[in-house]
């Protein structure tokens, strides 16, 4: 029987990048250019909650408006 206290670290070779969250559209080595070639693709996002108006958005820094019609943006 195994010992998993002593087993080691396992990394995925090549190491995943989490700027461009393809999926498995780049093949097992992650390949922007091969996901490319796929034409249209989904891509893998988590939801973030701005601290500040509570509204949800893709981005690090939000771009939501407070008013529909008002120019400046949330940035929280």
């Amino acid at each position: 029987m195994g010992r998993p206290e002593k087993s080691a670290r396992r990394e995925l070779k090549p190491l995943t990048h989490s700027l461009y969250p393809i999926g498995e559209n780049g093949g097992s080595q992650k390949l922007l250019i091969q996901a490319a070639k796929k034409g249209r693709i989904r891509v893998e996002m988590s939801r973030r909650i701005c601290q500040d108006c509570g509204k949800e958005s893709p981005n690090l820094i939000c771009h939501n408006r407070e008013l529909e019609g008002n120019p400046i943006e949330c940035g929280g």
